[in-house]
């Protein structure tokens, strides 16, 4: 089943630099992990070595390489971000329905001050925040790529 989610993943990808490549990549495993009921339960709890986990985690490592990771830490870059997904996936599939006016209303200044002043609706922009997380993860890459080189 699992493959079955991955499978729907994969497809050409963009004549584009690494970072689109996995862009484009980590959007379509989400969406394949969203697009199936508990898709992101399926895919995490899999290990498999079947041509489509074997075809995107290539695929991955081919745009790490090419940024200039090698060895393990191409690697770990490619598991850095398919745990990003897993898990961003996981926690929308997971959302219940929540009164977000009863939350603020709930949220104490004194015991949770700054909970109490956040943008709690934000925690439910499951695409801007999946956005976020994925720029937030390419610029470590960058930034550990620039130390390395200057190392």
């Amino acid at each position: 089943m699992a493959d079955a989610v991955l499978a729907s993943a994969l497809g050409p990808l963009p004549e584009a630099g690494w970072e689109t490549r996995v862009s484009v990549l980590a959007g379509r495993l989400r969406a394949a992990m969203l697009d199936q009921r508990d898709g992101a339960r399926i895919v995490g709890g899999s290990y498999t070595t079947r041509q489509p986990t074997l075809t995107l985690a290539d695929s991955l490592l081919a745009a790490m390489r090419e940024a200039g990771f090698t060895g393990e830490a191409a690697v770990w870059a490619i598991t850095t971000v398919f745990s990003y997904v897993l898990g961003e996936a996981l926690e929308q599939q997971g959302r219940t329905e929540v009164d977000l006016e009863e939350a603020q209303a709930t949220l104490s200044a004194e015991d949770y001050p700054h909970l109490a002043r956040s943008p709690l609706p934000a925690l439910l922009d499951f695409d801007a925040r999946f956005a976020f997380g994925l720029r937030m993860i390419t610029a470590g890459f960058r930034e550990e790529l620039a130390r390395q080189r200057t190392a």
